[in-house]
C-alpha cells in the first residue's frame, strides 16, 4: 500500500473521530517527510549487496506486509489511527537508517506491532469459533425444546408441572431460557464484531443468568400479587384467572431477554426490602474502574512514539491523552487542517475521491 494512500486514510479516519480523542496527525506532513527520506535514500550512493542494504529491503518488505495485515484484521478505527502513523514513521526511520543498530531498533518496534496484529488475528479466530458455537447452541436449544414439547404431549410434564424443592413452574424456566437464547441471537444479529468483545460469555453465561432472573421475576410478581390481594383464597383465583399465567410467562421471557429489565427489578426489590435502590447491585471492591488500554495503546513503541511527537509536533496538534474532555479550539483547528490535507491529496489525485 502506498504511503500517500495510508496518509489519506489516516486523515479521513481522524476527521471522523472526535477531535482530541486520539492521536491526530497531519497526513500531508507524513507524506512529505516520507517522500524526502525516500528521495534522499535513492539519490545517495549505496552498495545494494551490502548486509545493511539487504536488511533494509527486508524490513521495508515486512512493513508492507504489516500494513496489509492491519487493514485486514483491525476493524477498530482508533487502533488504525494509532498504528498507521507509526508504520509511516518507522518507514521513514528505515530509509534514514545509517547503521545496523538503527535498523535493529526499527525491527524491534516492528515486532511489537506484529505481536499486536497476532493478537487481533487470534481474536478474529475466536469470534469465528463463537459464531459456529452460537449456531450449534441455538440448534441444540431448539432441539431440546422440541423434544420437551413432544414429551409433554406424550404424557410427560405439562404447564402445571412444578419443580420440586425450588417450587418453580416448569413453563417459567422454559420461557426464561427462550428469552435468554433470543437475546443471544438478537445480539449477534444487531451488533458488529467489534462490539462482541467476549462472545463466549454470551453463549454460556447468558442463558444461566436469564433462567435465574426469570425465576426471580416470577417470585417478585407472585409476592406482589399476594401483597395486593389480602384474601388468600382470592390469590389462587387471581393466579388461575384467564391471562394471569400468560402474564407470568411473559415476565419470565422479558427477564431472560432484557438485562435492563432484570436489573431494574432487582434494584426495586433491594429498595423494597430497605436497601439503597440507587446503589450498585454488586460491590466491586478491588476491581479497577479505569478503562483498560487497547492493544495498540499498550505497545511500548506507541508510548515512545507519543513522547517523540509531543516534543516534535507543533502546539496546535493535540494528542488524545492530553485532551480527554470536550474538543478545544486547538483540536478544532487541527481537524480543519486535516480536512484541508484530504482535499489537497485528492486534488493531486493521489487516490480518487470515493464520492466522485
Amino acid at each position: 500500500m502506498e504511503p500517500t494512500t495510508i496518509a489519506l486514510l489516516i486523515s479521513r479516519l481522524a476527521i471522523q473521530m472526535i477531535p482530541g480523542s486520539d492521536v491526530l496527525l497531519t497526513a500531508g506532513e507524513l507524506v512529505k517527510s516520507l517522500a524526502n527520506a525516500r528521495k534522499e535514500y535513492q539519490e545517495a550512493p549505496k552498495d545494494l549487496t551490502s548486509s545493511i542494504e539487504q536488511r533494509r529491503e527486508k524490513i521495508l518488505g515486512t512493513l508492507n506486509e504489516v500494513q496489509t495485515k492491519i487493514m485486514l484484521y483491525m476493524s477498530n478505527q482508533p487502533d488504525l489511527l494509532r498504528l498507521l502513523p507509526i508504520l509511516l514513521d518507522q518507514t521513514i526511520t528505515v530509509y534514514k537508517a545509517q547503521t545496523e543498530q538503527d535498523l535493529k531498533l526499527a525491527e524491534l518496534s516492528l515486532e511489537q506491532i506484529k505481536g499486536a496484529i497476532k493478537q487481533y488475528q487470534d481474536i478474529e479466530s475466536q469470534r469465528k469459533l463463537a459464531r459456529w458455537l452460537a449456531v450449534v447452541v441455538s440448534i441444540a436449544a431448539l432441539a431440546g425444546l422440541g423434544a420437551l414439547i413432544f414429551w409433554g404431549s406424550s404424557g410427560g410434564p405439562n404447564v402445571n408441572t412444578v419443580l420440586p424443592i425450588i417450587q418453580v413452574p416448569l413453563p417459567i424456566l422454559l420461557w426464561s431460557t427462550i428469552g435468554s437464547f433470543t437475546a443471544i441471537l438478537y445480539r449477534f444479529n444487531s451488533s458488529g464484531d467489534i462490539e462482541l468483545q467476549d462472545p463466549l460469555r454470551w453463549l454460556f453465561t447468558r442463558p444461566l443468568t436469564g433462567i435465574v432472573m426469570g425465576t426471580i421475576a416470577y417470585f417478585a410478581v407472585l409476592i406482589g400479587l399476594i401483597s395486593i390481594v389480602k384474601d388468600p383464597t382470592a390469590v389462587s383465583k387471581t393466579l388461575s384467572s384467564a391471562g394471569a399465567t400468560e402474564i407470568l410467562w411473559l415476565v419470565a421471557f422479558i427477564s431472560g431477554f432484557s438485562d435492563r429489565f432484570a436489573d431494574g427489578l432487582l434494584k426495586a426489590l433491594v429498595g423494597r426490602f430497605g436497601g439503597n435502590a440507587e446503589a450498585g447491585l454488586v460491590t466491586l471492591d478491588g476491581i479497577s474502574n479505569s478503562a483498560k488500554p487497547s492493544l495498540s495503546e499498550a505497545l511500548p513503541v506507541f508510548k515512545s512514539w507519543i513522547e517523540q511527537q509531543k516534543a516534535m509536533i507543533p502546539k496546535n496538534i493535540v494528542l488524545g491523552a492530553d485532551n480527554p474532555g470536550h474538543p478545544s479550539k486547538e483540536a478544532s483547528s487541527q481537524n480543519e487542517a486535516q480536512k484541508e490535507d484530504v482535499a489537497d491529496l485528492e486534488k493531486e489525485q493521489v487516490i480518487p475521491n470515493p464520492s466522485s
